[in-house]
């Protein structure tokens, strides 16, 4: 595996998480095919790296909506 790659694993195991959008970039920085990136992701989950849309955002509370609410934001008027 490419050293940028296992430098950016490296990285995320010391703070156990990564982010999409980071793994996003080097994907694209790397110019990597489907199956290279495929690769890319079996090695974090083999490692046990948390992927997650925002690492730096801990504490946050969970999104929540009732289908009512949902219903009335995404009908047509």
């Amino acid at each position: 595996m490419d050293e940028r790659i296992e430098q950016f694993l490296r990285r995320g195991q010391e703070r156990d998480c990564i982010e999409l959008s980071e793994l996003d970039e080097l994907i694209a920085a790397l110019s990597l095919s489907d199956e290279e990136a495929d690769q890319v992701h079996q090695a974090i989950a083999e490692r046990g790296i948390p992927l997650r849309d925002d690492c730096g955002r801990d504490g946050v509370e969970e999104t929540t909506y009732t289908n009512g609410e949902l219903a009335g934001v995404t009908t047509d008027t």
